[in-house]
């Protein structure tokens, strides 16, 4: 084995102790194949554990700096979380959400404000912490406080802010009234030009900050193959609409596929099994980001510098076009790509009002994601099982998720039934 293979400057790993507390052991370049290796083969009752050699350890993950490996043997316990069904958002004889639901923010009382639109018309509904509609803001529109689409909803502290993608325009509201407080155009001309953006570059997210300020999402999707954009950027926003040129991370978006063109354009589609890239961003601006191929979370601070990683080895489960819905022509369309041999490690990934994070992992379960909470050292907190389908995962966008106030929000959508929805779980830990 030749150690100058693995560059792994600083590489923690826990061992369990009757107290549960971690210690670090730094291993140097060999000895941490030789560790990781000895340590995973202790693993066996579960496939989703199963021992990882060294020809399977990712080449990429070995010349990282700064990488933190999760404990194998903490994944492998028993689900020690279970969420309870409180409460649900949705339309009632008080109210009808007109459309379809599209995100969804939660304020520190509870209260939930649902975004639901049809072509035409746009809303935010909000509730109280008990499911009762309160009142609705905003409408559809080109003119103050109107919006044509609304990409991004956030609270904190006293205000919301509402982020319109086709307006290139962000709204700030008083939660203590509901008033609209400021409103602003975002020019993107100058970010765009020093960063030599083509003009299709739009906002297409927003994250409020507790410094006052705010961090700008912005991507390039386009019909045309060879002018559609792959990679994500963010950049910090001010309260006035000014954009810092000064990029702060860049990400890979995802893997789309384009049928073939007529008359010049092209549709992209993308498949459940399309690796991409996963950000949460915490109220302080610190960046944790994930491409979904392994469990490995990067750290990055505000100024987007990378701090450190995350690693947890799992097997990934074995993939096969027979598990998912596809149309012929897509099929045909596929037979000349690139196909994966497995799912994605990772379905999602969500900070809680905490800091901590809460990781959707896939396995052999059809019905199913295995979650793993973990804190920003690497630390098991818990896992739990929660329903959802592997083969309908939607990978342009991550899943509506909130994790706030002891409580698990989440969206559910079933076309047949009728049903467009928020649900309140509460997290509740299982004693052992």
């Amino acid at each position: 084995m030749n150690p100058n293979r693995y560059k792994l400057a600083a590489v923690h790993y826990w061992m369990r102790s009757e107290t549960r507390k971690v210690t670090e052991i730094s291993l140097h370049h060999g000895a941490f194949l030789a560790v990781l290796i000895l340590v995973i083969s202790a693993i066996s009752c579960n496939r989703e554990y199963q021992p990882v050699t060294e020809s399977e350890l990712p080449e990429h993950i070995q010349n990282i700096e700064n990488v933190t490996l999760i404990d194998p043997f903490e994944g492998a316990v028993p689900d020690s979380m279970e969420l309870i069904q409180e409460t649900v958002f949705e339309s009632s004889e008080d109210v009808f959400m007109s459309g379809n639901i599209s995100n969804f923010a939660v304020d520190d009382a509870g209260r939930v404000f649902v975004v639901s639109s049809v072509p035409g018309h746009l809303g935010v509904y909000v509730f109280n912490s008990d499911g009762t509609y309160l009142t609705t803001i905003g409408r559809y529109g080109q003119g103050p406080g109107e919006f044509e689409a609304l990409g991004a909803i956030d609270v904190l502290e006293d205000e919301l802010i509402l982020f319109d993608p086709r307006l290139q325009k962000f709204a700030v509201y008083s939660l203590n009234d509901f008033e609209k407080t400021e409103e602003k155009i975002i020019n993107l001309s100058e970010a765009t030009r020093i960063n030599q953006m083509p003009a299709i570059a739009k906002g297409t997210d927003l994250k409020l900050l507790n410094n006052d300020g705010m961090v700008l999402e912005v991507g390039m999707s386009s019909l045309n193959e060879e002018s559609d954009g792959t990679q994500i950027f963010y950049y910090k926003l001010q309260r006035d609409g000014t954009i810092n040129p000064e990029r702060l991370l860049e990400v890979d978006r995802h893997k789309r596929y384009f049928l073939p063109e007529r008359e010049g354009w092209a549709i992209p589609i993308t498949k459940p099994f399309n690796r991409s890239s996963l950000v949460s961003i915490t109220q302080s601006g610190t960046f944790f980001t994930a491409w979904t191929e392994d469990f490995l979370i990067k750290e990055y601070d505000t100024n987007g510098d990378y701090i450190q990683s995350l690693y947890y080895p799992i097997t990934k489960s074995d993939l096969s076009l027979d598990q998912i819905s596809i149309a012929d022509h897509e099929r045909r369309m596929l037979r000349g790509e690139e196909i994966p041999d497995t799912w994605p490690a990772l379905h999602t990934m969500e900070l809680d009002d905490e800091g901590r994070l809460w990781i959707a992992t896939i396995t052999d379960s059809k019905t199913h994601f295995t979650w793993q909470v973990l804190n920003q050292k690497g630390e098991w907190i818990a896992r739990f099982q929660k329903e959802g389908e592997r083969s309908r995962r939607f990978v342009p966008s991550k899943p509506l998720i909130i994790i706030k106030n002891g409580y698990f929000y989440t969206h559910q959508r079933e076309f047949r039934q009728g049903i467009d929805r928020i649900i309140k779980y509460k997290i509740q830990r299982i004693e052992r």
